[in-house]
């Protein structure tokens, strides 16, 4: 599944990612899907200009947020998690 994914990959762009993903989840392609919200992320600011992700479902819209925010909580532990927050909870709740 996964070399059919790069061969689709080879032929994805702007204008035709949000349909692919459609069909992707229709047919629970996972590593493609995996791979089309990766695109996605990183292109999102031409795709949040140009309101192309108008045409997305809202389920795939709330898979897509999803993984963005798995990926930076990956990336970026503890800017992106509430470590910082719980830990002056120890700290400090009493204070509190």
């Amino acid at each position: 599944m996964l070399i059919c994914s790069w061969v689709i990959m080879k032929r994805v762009w702007v204008n035709n990612v949000c349909s692919v993903l459609t069909d992707a989840t229709h047919y629970h392609a996972r590593p493609l899907v995996r791979l089309l919200q990766e695109y996605l992320a990183i292109n999102m600011e031409v795709f949040l200009e140009s309101r192309m992700l108008e045409d997305l479902a809202p389920d795939l819209i709330k898979q897509l947020s999803a993984f963005v925010r798995e990926e930076q909580a990956r990336k970026y532990p503890v800017s992106r998690s509430a470590r910082i927050v719980e830990k002056a909870m120890e700290t400090w709740g009493a204070w509190l």
